[in-house]
């Protein structure tokens, strides 16, 4: 019996401690999401608020796992489809009155897409992390008598790239509900917010950025001249999922020889060939969470003298940048990280900047390119990529070294520091 009791607690202690671990790496909490929504609710306290989700899919015969909209995602943690929010003005001695609108869910629609969150059942808020749970049936009336009681109706108008899909035109959907209210534009309100990381959402990363390792040092042990770009990259593919990573963050980028020149070459339908490069921009999602890596190897294991000469000039650039990132930092503009790097190109030969034919880098979060303005001056819990290229189409020969980094206090951490990019480095990690 004792013998068992230890065996018992032994497997609770293991399962309480998988527990804790898998918490430590897993994306924000329902009380993060509330906070979230507090702090918006808060900028905007003389109105309501409303965010649409995406929509349904359960109309196409192959529907496939729902991807949120980053915004909506980002307040609700929410991945139901049709999925509403309004946030209204504080009431009641609440900071703010909250209601999720769901859409309801018939047994057919479970029988073939799998359980989903009714409005109706009791336990939707529990699920949901929300205290008022309605149908989507209601959330036209609801947001026709917002509108006549407070006068301002916030909403996200414009687009925004984002590598997660949009759901429909806000204003079209205001009118569709009956709502003649003119909404005013809460993008720049949430970008702002989204820009800072929390600690939570810097494990998610860093989780997508250690998946992403795996695949890129997974290509490299397939990688040899005769292998396709498409072969290549279901190596990666493979690794990622078996991570945890069920879909890449954006549209991967396997370019070899003169497809390098090509910024974002997506075709990855090329036979590899002897003494090429290879330039992998490819990265893994991890709950929402993109990471965004770039390396350029060469095909049979070593550089020539004039790849690795190109190479060292790209690396160089990188090395600076990342050097300089610090908060008051900027991406582009005058004194920024763009201009640093550009420098050591014209150090090596006057007008070869022209030939780095893009920013140093972006923010990374929910979006692989989150919002933000790249001038933005850089603080604390950013996440940013710092990815410096050369193209020389007249060479065939495209090279671009891009790592992740979160800016701290003092400067900046390497999220990615376990891939190497070192030219004597990757040439030993090449090796067979």
């Amino acid at each position: 019996m004792r013998r068992q009791a230890r065996r018992v607690a032994t497997i609770a202690a293991l399962v309480t401690l998988g527990a804790l671990l898998l918490a430590a790496i897993e994306g924000p909490a329902a009380d993060e999401f509330r906070q979230r929504r507090l702090r918006i609710a808060s900028e905007r306290a003389e109105g309501a608020l409303v965010l649409f989700g995406v929509a349904d899919a359960s109309g196409r015969v192959d529907p496939g796992p729902l991807v949120q909209e980053s915004n909506f995602f980002y307040l609700t943690g929410c991945r139901e489809p049709g999925a509403a929010l309004l946030i209204e003005p504080a009431s009641d001695g609440r900071p703010y009155r909250e209601t999720l609108f769901l859409e309801r869910v018939s047994q057919a629609d479970q029988e073939w897409n799998g359980v989903r969150i009714d409005p109706g059942d009791k336990t939707a808020p529990a699920q949901t992390g929300f205290d008022q749970v309605a149908s989507s049936d209601r959330l036209a009336e609801r947001l026709r008598s917002a509108a006549k009681r407070y006068g301002r109706l916030y909403t996200l108008l414009g687009e925004e790239e984002s590598s997660k899909p949009a759901p429909p035109d806000a204003r079209t959907r205001l009118e569709r509900l009956g709502v003649e209210t003119e909404p005013y534009n809460l993008r720049s309100t949430l970008a702002r917010l989204r820009m800072v990381k929390s600690a939570s959402e810097v494990r998610a990363i860093e989780r997508a950025v250690a998946i992403t390792v795996d695949a890129h040092r997974a290509s490299w042990a397939a990688l040899r001249p005769g292998l396709t770009e498409y072969q290549l990259f279901a190596e990666m593919a493979r690794v990622m999922i078996f991570g945890g990573a069920l879909r890449p963050a954006y549209a991967p980028i396997v370019a070899s020889g003169p497809n390098a020149v090509t910024l974002h070459y997506v075709e990855l339908g090329r036979t590899i060939g002897a003494g090429e490069l290879v330039l992998m921009d490819v990265g893994a999602e991890y709950e929402g969470y993109a990471a965004d890596l770039t390396r350029t190897v060469p095909a049979d294991g070593r550089f020539t003298a004039r790849q690795r000469e190109i190479y060292g000039w790209v690396l160089e650039a990188q090395r600076q940048a990342i050097a300089a990132a610090r908060p008051g930092a900027r991406l582009t503009g005058p004194g920024s990280l763009t201009e640093i790097a550009e420098g050591v190109f014209e150090s090596k030969q006057r007008g070869l900047s022209k030939r780095f034919r893009h920013s140093i880098g972006h923010f990374v979060g929910l979006d692989v390119h989150d919002p933000g303005a790249l001038t933005t001056a850089l603080e604390p819990g950013m996440v940013i990529t710092v990815e410096p290229g050369l193209y020389l189409p007249d060479e065939d020969l495209g090279v671009r070294i891009e790592d992740m980094l979160l800016i701290t206090e003092d400067g900046a951490r390497q999220l990615s520091e376990a891939l190497p990019s070192q030219a004597d480095a990757l040439e030993r990690a090449l090796a067979r």
